[in-house]
Order: structure tokens, then C-alpha cells, then sequence
């Protein structure tokens, strides 16, 4: 059998690599186990290649979000991938929710969801339609006050501003019909959720960033801030800008 993808998963003050799985530093809560660990290839034949991880500090993002009581507890999955050498086979992924929404379910539900697909089918149509790298963040934070707020931030580099602007990302979220706003002096694809954004797509030169924000279903999985229990607007844009900073310096 071939390698398989591997994510590092961050619990508080704690860190481990795992393979397919995420413990949780809260006893008394049951934390997502991502399992984008399919097999992918030897290395030096596969279509993608997983890279090392950059342990990026999104707790730290966390602390100064507008976000009432933010905690210090947190789980965080990330993943980093490259071109292989192999061939790419094309391919098309298939939603696993509806898409154009807001999406709402269960932990596990959310570290495995991009732009409503699976997570490692959406990756390998990347690479099969011209990516050359891939880092996800997935984060779920938490309130002193017991309620969650999970975010994915999803960065895709190609060889060239051209291959960016022809990325399937912007094929799909289009057909969602989202306004068109401008932040920094970039263009972006936002769709919302009441007055909270759930979804920013746009391109930063070679590099397509993606920003997702979910709930749970239950209360305590939606944060009382706002009326979707979506983050707020701001901390949005707040994480726009530090993901592109930290894209620009990773892709």
C-alpha cells in the first residue's frame, strides 16, 4: 500500500502527529478524528506529496479574535501538500452537503468538509486541475463560557496568476451567486449567513485563499455573538489578513 495523507493535530498547550485521528486535550468532550488517509502513493510516483507542517499558532489568532471569553482550549488540525511526480488523475468531487450553505453538524463532520466535498477528494481535483501546493487549517475554538466556533482556512498556490484564476474553487463557489466585495485592494466572493460571512474565496497572485465558518448542531456549538452563531464579520476579515500574510510567506 502507498503512503497516506497525514495531519498534525494541536490540542492547547499539547501537540502530536497522527495518522487519520485527533485526540482532544477536553475530557469531557468528544473532539473531530480527521481521516483524509486515503491512500496516495509511494512519493515518488504519487499524484501529491505531504510536506511538512508548519505549525502555525492560530491559537494565538484566537486570543485576539472579536469573539467574547475566547479560551485557551482549541483543537487544531493542519495538513500540507505539494505536487508529486506521478500522474495526476482527473477527477471531480462530489458534494456531501448542500451546497451554497452555511454548513451545521457535528465536529467530525466539519475537519472533513471543503467547499461542501469531501476534503481529500476536493484536494486531489486541485492537483488533478493544476495546483501546486495545499494548506488547510482547521480550528475549533472555545469560550470560557462553553460555547465553540470552528473555522477552516484553506490556502491552494499555483505555477502563475493565470492557473489561480482558473482554480475549481472559484468554479464552484460562482455558482453560489456571492456578492463581490473588495478588502486590502482584493477582490473577494463572499457568501453570508444573515449579516456573518460563511464563506471568503479570492486570489492573492499565484495563491487562491478560502476562509469557511461553520456551527455545530447543538447551542453550545454556536457562539451567542451573533444571530447565525457564525463568527462575526470582523474576526472574518481578521483571519483573511493573517491567512494571506501567512500564505504569501508558505506558497
Amino acid at each position: 500500500m502507498g503512503g497516506r495523507f497525514l495531519l498534525r493535530c494541536l490540542m492547547g498547550g499539547l501537540s502530536l502527529a497522527v495518522l487519520g485521528g485527533c485526540a482532544s486535550a477536553d475530557v469531557d468532550r468528544a473532539d473531530p478524528a480527521p481521516s483524509w488517509g486515503r491512500d496516495v502513493g509511494d512519493a515518488e510516483t504519487s499524484c501529491i506529496v505531504t510536506e511538512a507542517y508548519p505549525e502555525l499558532p492560530l491559537y494565538d489568532v484566537n486570543a485576539r479574535l472579536p469573539v467574547k471569553d475566547v479560551d485557551a482550549a482549541y483543537t487544531q488540525a493542519e495538513l500540507r501538500l505539494s505536487r508529486g511526480t506521478g500522474k495526476c488523475d482527473p477527477s471531480s468531487a462530489s458534494p456531501v452537503w448542500r451546497e451554497c450553505e452555511a454548513i451545521s453538524g457535528s465536529p467530525e463532520a466539519s475537519v472533513e468538509t471543503v467547499l461542501w466535498r469531501d476534503g481529500e477528494d476536493m484536494a486531489r481535483e486541485l492537483f488533478a486541475r493544476g495546483a501546486e501546493s495545499l494548506l488547510t487549517e482547521d480550528m475549533t475554538g472555545r469560550t470560557s463560557k462553553g460555547n465553540a466556533f470552528r473555522y477552516r482556512l484553506t490556502a491552494v498556490g499555483y505555477d502563475g496568476s493565470d492557473a489561480a484564476a482558473k482554480s475549481p474553487v472559484f468554479e464552484i463557489v460562482k455558482k453560489c451567486q456571492p456578492s463581490k466585495e473588495t478588502l486590502l485592494g482584493l477582490d473577494r466572493f463572499v457568501l453570508r449567513k444573515g449579516g456573518e460571512p460563511f464563506l471568503v474565496a479570492y486570489q492573492d497572485g499565484s495563491r487562491v485563499l478560502l476562509i469557511e465558518t461553520r456551527t455545530g448542531d447543538s447551542p453550545s456549538d454556536r457562539l451567542p455573538d451573533t444571530k447565525s452563531g457564525l463568527l462575526p464579520a470582523k474576526a472574518v476579515d481578521m483571519l483573511g489578513e493573517w491567512w494571506r500574510t501567512q500564505a504569501r510567506k508558505l506558497l
